[in-house]
């Protein structure tokens, strides 16, 4: 061989290691995939022979249809250099769900072979944004900023249980409890969602799909034990009667909201959610319609306008209203 095709077959033999160091079993229509057919099956099972050859622990064993699946030996994952680190990863891919931002200027040829890259190094829907076309805009805590420095070693962990798909442990305090509880978690991926990041999977307690804050994740252990994601999560359905990520459990109901000028006009020019309905009335007020869950989070964003939006249905939703306008009036006369 050339010393050009010498350092192809290095190259190649290297990102077929770092894929197997991430624990993930792979068989050779999978690696024909990840380099893009340009690359033929022949020619990556004479890698793998190479790789055994080499005294590299690799094993296989029989699938489907008598399709060979290779792994390699967990006690030599440690040895094999990494093309990228757990840091970068994290950070290339955080970095390429801004694409769309960067389409029209001079970056955007350098975040499409950086993706190019990461696709063939590491599952690139680990990390996954919602976006106001996938989301209300109704988040409360937008234009805050998480300090993630204390979350780090969290956020890299769960990055390498996704790759490698194993259970995590996760030591996690909600907000409104006084002590933190252990949560037994398959991982999926991360969520990026109004300057957020989340960590989100199915929870064997709870038996469905949760939605985990970094920040407030206190401990997080790699288990031993290995999972198969057989549950296909349609991630984005997850969230489409939601207002925010929030209110998982709960069932979307209709919610109607009167609206008086002057921010009538302004709740016209935008889509709220995607099942509302818009009705003017003849005083210059606007009837809001829409399929929701009712949230804390939905009854923040109503609060918002203050006296110029009223609840008018569902009843829980108006009462809830009320109760938080009461106690504000209250504790403003000290009462």
């Amino acid at each position: 061989m050339s010393v050009r095709t010498d350092t192809l077959v290095l190259e190649r033999c290297l990102k077929i290691l770092s894929r197997l160091a991430a624990g993930r079993e792979c068989t050779v229509d999978e690696l024909y995939r990840m380099f893009d057919g340009r690359v033929s099956r022949r020619t990556l099972e004479r890698d793998m022979l190479r790789l055994s050859a080499a005294n590299v622990p690799i094993y296989d064993r029989s699938g489907a249809g008598r399709e060979r699946i290779w792994s390699l030996d967990s006690n030599y994952r440690g040895y094999i250099p990494t093309l990228l680190g757990a840091e970068e990863v994290a950070a290339a891919i955080l970095l390429s769900e801004l694409s769309k931002i960067v389409q029209h200027t001079p970056f955007a040829d350098g975040v499409v072979k950086l993706q190019d890259r990461l696709r063939r190094e590491f599952p690139l829907d680990a990390v996954r944004s919602l976006s106001d076309g996938e989301a209300s805009p109704f988040f409360i805590l937008s234009g805050g900023v998480v300090d993630y420095r204390p979350h780090s070693g969290a956020i890299r962990d769960f990055l390498r249980a996704i790759a490698a798909h194993r259970r995590c442990r996760i030591l996690y305090r909600k907000h409104t409890a006084s002590a933190a509880t252990n949560i037994v978690l398959e991982p999926y991926f991360i969520l990026l969602y109004a300057e957020a990041l989340y960590g989100v999977g199915y929870s064997l307690r709870h038996s469905s799909i949760v939605t985990l804050p970094f920040h407030r994740m206190r401990s997080l252990e790699l288990l031993a034990e290995t999972f198969e994601r057989s549950r296909d999560v349609d991630w984005q359905a997850l969230f489409a009667d939601r207002i925010g990520i929030v209110g998982a459990k709960h069932e979307a109901v209709e919610v109607t909201i009167r609206f008086y000028p002057p921010v009538s006009s302004a709740i016209a020019e935008r889509t709220w959610h995607r099942s509302q309905s818009l009705e003017t009335e003849t005083s210059g007020t606007l009837i809001l319609r829409m399929k929701v869950v009712v949230t804390k989070e939905l009854l923040a964003w109503i609060l918002r306008w203050q006296k110029f939006a009223e609840v008018l249905s569902p009843q829980e939703l108006r009462e809830q209203a009320m109760t938080a306008l009461t106690d504000t009036l209250r504790r403003y006369r000290g009462l």
